[in-house]
């Protein structure tokens, strides 16, 4: 199982303190923090979501893998610059249900 793998499944499972041993040894293997986030802490999410709406999981069990997610997020935040971070340039008022041009 790769180490991405076990991220995700200690995310999927809400076990935040694994959540955070994983990160941590993947930030000292000198794996990206990017790919940290998107192939380890999002996989992780991306588990729970079907199952949240398949009625499969329960608002307390979501709750404890965004609890997961943000160890390893809290851990990755300092290593990440604002330039590595993709943005769709948005705020309320230029995009999405918000903006005056959808209503």
């Amino acid at each position: 199982m790769s180490d991405f793998t076990k991220l995700a499944d200690a995310v999927f499972r809400g076990d935040f303190g694994s959540s955070g041993q994983i990160t941590k040894e993947l930030i000292d293997n000198g794996t990206e923090p990017l790919a940290i986030i998107n192939q380890g802490l999002i996989a992780g999410m991306d588990i729970v979501a079907p199952k949240f709406k398949a009625g499969e999981m329960f608002v307390p069990e979501v709750m404890m893998a965004a609890r997961a997610m943000a160890a390893g997020m809290e851990l990755l935040k300092p290593l990440i610059n604002d330039v590595d971070i993709p943005s769709r340039n948005c705020n309320n008022w230029n995009c999405g249900r918000g903006s005056p041009r959808h209503w």
